[in-house]
């Protein structure tokens, strides 16, 4: 009976043994799963520090490319309505130079009608001049025939 115990207990020492090894095994394994797990958690969170620092980077520059988008964009507004202003000054411009023309055409028009009236005076007057040293010649010629006449008269009674 003591063999039988003394065997049992081997086999029960040994089963004990083996499920220390077992134990020890599992326990290495376990710390040798963990270590993996923690270096690749230290990984992972370094992976996802340096993919959070990208999409900030990301997200200023993004806002930076906002600001200057909206910057553009007022500077385009700005630019178009400067244009626009040109536009309209030089199309008001344009209706100005267009509007001087046409007085200055009206103006050559009655400068030239005024030319015109002046030399149609002038031949007029020189007509006039014509017309009044003719009516002098006739009339000292009339004025003379009558002094002639007169004289003649005179004559005519005196010798009666």
């Amino acid at each position: 009976k003591l063999d039988r115990t003394k065997a049992e207990s081997a086999r029960k020492d040994e089963t004990i043994a083996y499920m220390k090894h077992q134990i020890q095994t599992v326990r290495e394994e376990s710390f040798k799963k963990v270590g993996d797990l923690d270096r690749s958690l230290r990984v992972a969170t370094a992976e996802h520090d340096k993919a959070e620092e990208e999409l900030n980077r990301t997200r200023a520059e993004s806002a930076r490319k906002d600001a200057a988008s909206t910057q553009l964009q007022a500077m385009c507004e700005e630019s178009s309505k400067k244009i626009d202003n040109l536009m309209q000054k030089l199309q008001t411009t344009t209706f100005e130079r267009e509007r001087m023309r046409e007085e200055r055409d009206r103006a050559r028009k009655m400068r030239d009608e005024v030319k015109e009236e002046c030399e149609r005076a002038k031949e007029e007057s020189a007509q006039k001049d014509e017309a009044i040293i003719d009516m002098k010649r006739q009339l000292q010629e009339m004025g003379q025939r009558l002094r002639n006449s007169i004289d003649e008269h005179e004559l005519t009674k005196q010798s009666l």
